[in-house]
């Protein structure tokens, strides 16, 4: 919201430099006019109310250049400023007949009652499109070069000053003119006396304000566009930087066009043309510019169409003379104002939906269409007023970088809120890999415990215990020790299952595998060998002391309760036992405890047997 209000704020200062503008360009409405080629200036204050523009009626020589020893030849008055092609030169059958726009004349006015002890300089605007002037018969200044024929003359455009004395109480301004190029003719902007350092500061004045103002502007363009380079997925920021370096290029060709102060002989032609590219891909740029910040909003056809617009009247403008593209010129403007009066539609339609920017740019966007109507009523003739088009693109260019300001500054804080997110989002990331991590680790060794146990029982599987006791016996092949290898098979176990169920089966091994369990010690490892089978392995025991483990073992399965099942059920055991003889494979040990077992069970069972 404040940056809303310091955005409002500054536009209201900038329409009121605008307005102090107007004010110094139609100050005193009451100031002395030029009736019938003379002017009376003994009542007016220079040093109170400043430089004086000299409109009214200026005595005009048609197809003559007049100096000031020739005789004065029979002329008329004409209104200035405005372009003797507006001038009714004769009623033929009722109907005006205007003066023709290519031709030549001269200019004449008296100025009475200056002051002969006081210098005073005369600004002269564009005028159409050559020109000599004298002041008492002396020439003070030139544009171009006038010419009584077409292929004599030379247009050119050097709004100037320039200083003189009264040597008399009557002073002659004699402009002589010549135009072949343009379809506006003669003295068409406002000239205007003044002291010479009244008329010096306010030229300074303009001077340094435009080059201050193209000079921000180019800056601006010029920083947008590199912010482009840096960031190429938004087009905003390019077409933003190439809308400002038109505008700038716009400004120094229009008004007291600073252009040609400083190449007085620009080519006059080649000028033009500049303008009205310029004003082509301006138009186009602008468009997408506009439709980058307001898609939703912006019709795709309306934007194709603005683009070849602008395509097509900047390639017309170059290939069409200058003089025929004035007509073409008309049609170009009246487009223009038709677009800006879609973008206004466009932009009131973006308010509504809330879009980001849309007040900023509809504010900025309206002064600019109005000044654009004016400067367009203004160049016409149409109205009395002065060009204030640059004002309208410095209020656009402000508006723009206030909405792409708006564009970054959320971005950034998006950015922010973005960073907080995925730092938060990265520690609870790490939580929860540290939290898998150990998920993944439990599974991992439920799955390595799946791999190596029997699913039923929970002693190792067959082929765990059968590395193990590989493992065992390379240990006592290298270090001399001895162990014993014990078979244990469940008496008459197929009756169980026939008799009870599987599932009686299935609780008969678990108890089993729970009591042989119970009687290993840390260093002994057990495991199913098969079926009702399991293989035990006593390490650093002798065979006495496996017996006597054996005993125990058969003694405690003997005596397992299986209330469940009935209070008279009992199962029983048989046991077959070997010892380790260095050099022995696996096969042979299991062999000679796999026959100890079958002598068990051969003596009537729920017994141990040693195997030598």
């Amino acid at each position: 919201m404040k940056s809303r209000y310091i955005f409002i704020f500054s536009i209201i200062l900038l329409l009121i430099g605008c307005g102090n503008g107007i004010a110094s360009k139609e100050k005193i409405a009451s100031q002395a006019q030029i009736v019938s080629g003379v002017i009376d200036l003994s009542n007016y204050n220079f040093s109170v109310d400043g430089p004086l523009k000299l409109n009214g009626e200026w005595e005009f020589y048609w197809s003559e250049f007049l100096d000031t020893n020739s005789s004065p030849a029979p002329h008329v008055f004409i209104k200035v400023p405005e372009g003797w092609n507006k001038a009714v030169l004769r009623f033929v059958d009722g109907k005006k007949e205007y003066y023709p726009s290519y031709g030549f004349a001269t200019y004449r006015v008296l100025l009475r009652s200056l002051d002969v002890h006081t210098e005073y300089s005369i600004h002269i605007p564009r005028i159409g499109t050559a020109y000599q002037a004298f002041v008492n018969g002396k020439l003070l200044a030139k544009s171009g070069k006038i010419s009584k024929s077409e292929g004599g003359s030379v247009p050119q455009y050097l709004p100037q000053s320039f200083s003189f004395y009264p040597t008399q109480e009557a002073v002659e301004l004699l402009i002589q003119v010549s135009n072949y190029s343009y379809k506006k003719a003669g003295i068409y902007e406002e000239i205007e006396i003044g002291l010479s350092t009244q008329m010096m500061r306010e030229s300074r004045v303009q001077l340094y304000t435009a080059g201050l103002t193209v000079g921000v502007i180019l800056a601006m363009g010029l920083y947008y566009i590199s912010l482009f380079f840096l960031r190429r997925k938004d087009l905003s920021p390019l077409y933003f930087g190439i809308i400002a370096i038109l505008v700038a290029i716009r400004i120094i060709q229009t008004g007291d066009m600073f252009l040609m102060q400083f190449f007085p002989n620009f080519d006059w032609y080649l000028f033009y043309k500049i303008i009205y590219v310029d004003i082509g891909i301006l138009t186009a740029v602008f468009a997408l510019f506009t439709a980058t910040l307001f898609r939703e909003e912006f019709n795709r056809t309306i934007l194709k169409a603005f683009i070849v617009f602008g395509i097509v009247t900047s390639f017309l403008a170059i290939v069409v003379p200058t003089e025929l593209y004035y007509e073409i010129n008309n049609i170009v403007q009246i487009i223009i104002i038709a677009g800006a009066g879609y973008g206004t539609f466009l932009l009131i339609n973006a308010l509504r939906n809330k879009r980001l920017g849309a007040p900023a740019f509809l504010l900025g966007f309206l002064l600019l269409f109005i000044t654009v109507v004016n400067d367009i009523l203004y160049q016409n003739g149409i109205i009395k007023s002065f060009y204030m088009l640059h004002w309208g693109y410095m209020a656009l260019i402000f508006s723009q970088s206030f909405v792409l300001s708006q564009r970054f500054t959320n971005a950034f804080n998006t950015v922010e809120v973005q960073s907080g997110e995925i730092n938060e989002l990265n520690r609870t990331l790490e939580l929860k890999v540290l939290e898998r991590t150990g998920q993944i680790e439990v599974a991992m060794q439920t799955i390595r415990e799946l791999a190596i146990r029997d699913e039923l029982t929970g002693l190792f599987n067959r082929r765990r215990i059968m590395e193990m006791l590989e493992d065992e016996r390379n240990r006592s092949s290298r270090g001399g020790g001895i162990f014993c290898l014990t078979m244990l098979d469940i008496d008459h176990f197929k009756n169980v299952n026939d008799r009870h169920g599987h599932l009686t089966g299935d609780a008969v091994l678990r108890a089993v595998a729970t009591s042989v369990q119970e009687n290993m010690r840390n260093t002994d490892f057990c495991g199913r060998y098969g079926g009702e089978e399991f293989l035990l392995v006593y390490t650093q025991t002798n065979s006495a002391g496996a017996i006597n483990c054996a005993e125990r073992l058969r003694s405690k399965v003997e005596n397992l309760m299986f209330p469940d099942i009935g209070p008279n059920f009992r199962i029983t055991v048989s046991l077959g036992l070997t010892e380790y003889h260095q050099n022995d494979d696996v096969e042979k040990v299991i062999a000679r405890a796999d026959a100890a077992l079958y002598l068990a069970k051969g003596s009537g069972r729920n017994r141990v047997e040693f195997s030598e």
